[in-house]
């Protein structure tokens, strides 16, 4: 997770009401891979 977060260039420490749009985006595509559904 800390590298993808690294490479989106985002602050893991803010809180996500305190982010921009742009940057919530980010943290949707960094939840998105993070995701391992079961088969």
């Amino acid at each position: 997770m800390r590298a993808l977060a690294d490479r989106l260039d985002l602050d893991l420490g803010l809180r996500i009401g305190a982010m921009s749009h742009g940057t919530r985006q980010k943290v949707g595509i960094v939840q998105a891979f993070m995701h391992g559904p079961r088969r």
